[in-house]
């Protein structure tokens, strides 16, 4: 009885506020010729994206998000 008591108190939802932070990571290239940006941004682009999806499996992590920010 005292083990099933247990385990009702371990599925009970916390009634706290969790707390976290957003991180964000701004990435600005520059390249003597837009055919040089394009081969430069799309081999990052693969490193971040392989990042992001790494980063999708820890546990604390609650998900990444990659997306251009719109140029002024």
């Amino acid at each position: 009885m005292n083990q099933l008591r247990a385990q009702k108190q371990r599925v009970v939802p916390s009634t706290r506020l969790e707390r976290y932070t957003r991180h964000f990571l701004l990435m600005t290239l520059t390249a003597l010729s837009a055919t040089e940006l394009r081969i430069i941004g799309s081999l990052i682009n693969s490193r971040i994206r392989d990042l992001a999806q790494l980063l999708e499996q820890v546990d604390h992590v609650r998900g990444t998000r990659i997306c251009r920010v719109p140029e002024e």
